[in-house]
């Protein structure tokens, strides 16, 4: 795309010590989803790591197809912004989201948090619902800007006193 990706990290717990991260996952059966997760990109890494999918949300049918065809069973066509997670609180070691990038990009209206396309609350409300152990979300250069400063430090607030440590 026209903006390079910023991959925003956030964890509340330990980074893994000298054993083999896979063998670490796997040996533990640990469960990830992806929210907005297009047609796979960090799925296909979390699957890589020895992941198990509990679910992979989109608002295209299509990318829900592509996901299906490259053995995501669990990919669900649904919208962020309604889509029930409650199921999932407590049991995902790994959040995965890839928020569009329309309100943020430098080559776009650049309307950010005005942007109806802006779901970034809704993660924040994803995260808070599910209670993951760690999450990763990646997100165009432009939300760096200073003119997207309020969101972005809202939503690091946000995510800090819900227990986390963020890092952008």
């Amino acid at each position: 795309g026209v903006d390079g990706g910023n991959t925003q990290v956030c964890t509340n717990k330990d980074q893994p010590g000298d054993e083999d991260l896979h063998q670490q996952v796997q040996a533990h059966q640990l469960q990830f989803m992806d929210l907005c997760a297009g047609a796979g990109a960090m799925s296909i890494a979390a699957r890589n790591m020895g992941f198990n999918q509990a679910l992979a949300l989109d608002n295209s049918i299509e990318c829900v197809q592509t996901l299906l065809d490259n053995g995501f069973t669990n990919a669900k066509h649904g919208d962020l912004r309604t889509y029930n997670l409650t199921k999932f609180k407590g049991k995902i070691h790994l959040m995965l989201a890839g928020l569009p990038c329309q309100p943020f990009s430098n080559a776009g209206l650049k309307l950010g948090e005005e942007d109806e396309r802006n779901l970034w609350p809704y993660l924040v409300l994803a995260v808070q619902t599910v209670e993951p152990e760690t999450f990763m979300f990646e997100t165009v250069a432009g939300f760096m800007d200073q003119r997207n400063a309020n969101l972005r430090d809202t939503t690091e607030q946000q995510l800090r006193s819900l227990g986390y440590t963020v890092t952008l």
